[in-house]
């Protein structure tokens, strides 16, 4: 389960991606319309060659 704040930052990170606003890739699974299961990566900020998962 996740806390309504750590909903709140994905929900965040989405919208940022969907608008272009960040390099962050998202692959998401479904059982007919409904999302059950998602991953999301991009780079760290301030690194080099490293990713956020």
């Amino acid at each position: 389960m996740f806390r309504p704040s750590e909903v709140e930052t994905a929900v965040q990170v989405l919208d940022e991606s969907l608008a272009g606003e960040d390099d962050y890739r998202w692959l998401g699974a479904f059982d007919g319309d409904a999302l059950v299961g998602c991953i999301c990566w991009g780079p760290t900020p301030g690194t080099e060659g490293t990713y956020d998962l």
